[in-house]
């Protein structure tokens, strides 16, 4: 199809990952590094040293983390791209981020500053530093990028939505290329505190998604980024393609607005509507066990025979980057071919009783996330042509 949408760009930045090669390294290696902070939330940090000497001083002084997340990332997706800035139209090229939380790191220290010592003390950079858009705007202003971009803010789904959006808007000619991910930094008091007064964090037991002995959430935080153009584009200029996007879905089955589905009906819904039989499935696993049962379930009943890999174990939720993390590993498993080891008798075979061989080729992969008041949201990435 003319309207294809390719992948011809990764960039990350994680904690102690900076390449696709260290994502799948680490994800081979099954070792996770999650561990409980100070608030009982279990979490992993970017190390402050990672960002040393990355951003310009008088940039990152007004800068967020999650934006110089989302800054570094950002570039490395359109160096691995080796897109040609220079001769794009800059009116054609759009960003469209995920995230959550927004600037909090930043905005807890002048909101002290405002406490102790008053409005002088608080930095004029403050509004703009927290704004959930302010990944998107620095990208744009870097770059000078002026297409049609958009920020996303519907909880772990946020960076599924931005790349299935920016894929469609690539589709209907709108834009030519797109910056598509995620962005999140949860090192600060205030979202540690409100991740724990959630319903859905009990701050007891462990995080391992598809155990009937998990109850519990863990999250990361960092940044993951695409360059998506056509494919017609993307050949034309030799470029690498890691894989191309396909359907993606949406389904509701309301709950309240602090909890997660445990209904088998929304993902069944959102299956049936892509119409696809995945080789392998990357699934919400969200970790809490009522929740993972519903997902499990339906996995079962519609992809008796798809295999099932659950980064999650090792990388955690991402929220703002989540869905974008999950692509990033299935661009992995179609370039090089094969699950991890320990994939194929994961912690999922626990609820479900099956163990599948990996079929000869994996050519589509299917992802799922969801949101907090019962959304989730579905995508297809299926194999490229020049890996």
């Amino acid at each position: 199809m003319d309207n294809e949408v390719a992948i011809t760009g990764i960039g990350l930045f994680l904690p102690d990952i900076n390449d696709p090669e260290a994502l799948w390294q680490a994800w081979c290696q099954g070792d996770s590094k999650l561990t409980r902070a100070h608030t009982g939330i279990i979490t992993e940090f970017v190390p402050e040293a990672q960002l040393k000497g990355r951003i310009p001083a008088r940039v990152g002084n007004k800068l967020d983390n999650f934006s110089k997340f989302a800054l570094i990332a950002s570039e490395r997706a359109m160096s691995d791209a080796k897109l040609p800035i220079d001769n794009l139209d800059k009116d054609k090229v759009g960003v469209f981020v995920g995230n959550v939380f927004g600037g909090w790191q930043y905005t807890d220290r002048e909101l002290r500053n405002l406490h102790c010592e008053g409005p002088r003390a608080v930095s004029p950079f403050q509004a703009t530093a927290w704004f959930p858009a302010a990944a998107q705007g620095q990208i744009s202003i870097t770059h000078g990028f002026k297409g049609y971009s958009k920020t996303y803010m519907c909880d772990r789904s946020s960076s599924l939505h931005s790349i299935s959006d920016a894929a469609y808007h690539i589709g209907q000619g709108h834009i030519d290329v797109a910056i598509a991910g995620g962005t999140e930094c949860i090192n600060t008091d205030f979202v540690l505190a409100a991740l724990a007064q959630t319903s859905e964090y009990t701050g007891r037991g462990e995080f391992n998604p598809f155990s009937k002995q998990s109850n519990e959430l863990g999250f990361t935080e960092g940044a993951v980024f695409f360059v998506l153009e056509s494919k017609r584009a993307a050949q034309s200029r030799g470029a690498t393609i890691y894989g191309y996007l396909g359907d993606s879905a949406n389904a509701t089955q309301p709950t309240d607005a602090d909890k997660y589905t445990r209904a088998e009906q929304p993902f069944i819904r959102n299956f049936k509507a892509l119409g696809a039989q995945p080789d392998v499935i990357l699934p919400d696993a969200c970790g809490l066990y009522d929740v993972d049962k519903a997902e499990a379930l339906a996995i079962s009943e519609l992809y008796p025979n798809s295999n099932v890999a659950v980064p999650k174990r090792i990388f955690g939720h991402g929220l703002g980057f989540e869905g974008a993390l999950d692509v990033a590993c299935a661009c992995l498993l179609l370039k090089h071919q094969s699950l991890p080891k320990g994939e194929l008798e994961n912690a999922f075979t626990q609820l479900t009783a099956q163990s599948k061989n990996l079929k000869d080729n994996i050519d589509q992969i299917l992802i799922n996330t969801a949101s907090l008041g019962g959304a989730i949201s579905s995508l297809i990435i299926k194999k490229g042509t020049s890996l």
